[in-house]
């Protein structure tokens, strides 16, 4: 899952097919539920955690809104 979200965000991706673009709308809403949980697991008091938290969000948003975009292409 990480592997998804180091992509860059300034390469256009091709489109994806419906069931990649499912798989990435999962893939990311997980993510975000995964960083989130861990955010407040650690109380948001270490500057690591909201560091993590601001890199990792915008990212998952983007790909998220990419994969929508294709989605909706498709059908």
């Amino acid at each position: 899952m990480s592997t998804t979200l180091s992509r860059s965000q300034s390469q256009p991706q091709p489109q994806q097919s419906r069931d990649q673009s499912l798989d990435t709308l999962t893939a990311m809403v997980n993510q975000t539920l995964i960083e989130t949980g861990r955010f407040f697991r650690s109380s948001g008091s270490t500057m690591r955690s909201r560091t993590q938290l601001k890199r990792t969000l915008p990212l998952a948003h983007e790909q998220f809104q990419q994969a929508l975009d294709d989605l909706s292409e498709q059908i």
